[in-house]
């Protein structure tokens, strides 16, 4: 990835840290994607995701439970709030899952075209 984004919560730190060091990258901290600064709107996080689907470029968000159906429905919609079905089939995640979601590249605000869901290896 690019660019690796994480919420100012401790363990969202600590659980992008190995990924961090891994890619000789600082992770940049944002409360928009914080379980703190949740809520209902989502546009916050739709603003985060937007400005990431513009630039085009491979992203990690590293946030919370009740914030993950606002990233994902925000991808889904080109980077503006909104609700989105296909999520309960992935959500809620289990410790050390995490989900890829697919944008085209030719036209990343199109939406979302894949969702992968992976398991801890260990």
């Amino acid at each position: 990835p690019k660019r690796l984004i994480t919420s100012t919560a401790a363990r969202c730190r600590s659980t992008i840290a190995p990924t961090a060091a891994l890619l000789g990258k600082v992770p940049k901290l944002s409360t928009a994607i914080s379980e703190d600064a949740f809520s209902g709107s989502g546009a916050d996080v739709a603003r985060v995701v937007k400005k990431r689907l513009k630039k085009g470029k491979t992203v990690v968000l590293c946030s919370h439970s009740p914030v993950l159906p606002q990233i994902i429905a925000a991808v889904a919609h080109g980077g503006r709030a909104g609700e989105y079905s296909a999520y309960p089939s992935v959500l809620p995640l289990d410790t050390g899952e995490y989900v890829v979601l697919h944008v085209s590249a030719h036209d990343p605000l199109g939406g979302l075209v894949g969702i992968e869901v992976h398991r801890p290896g260990v």
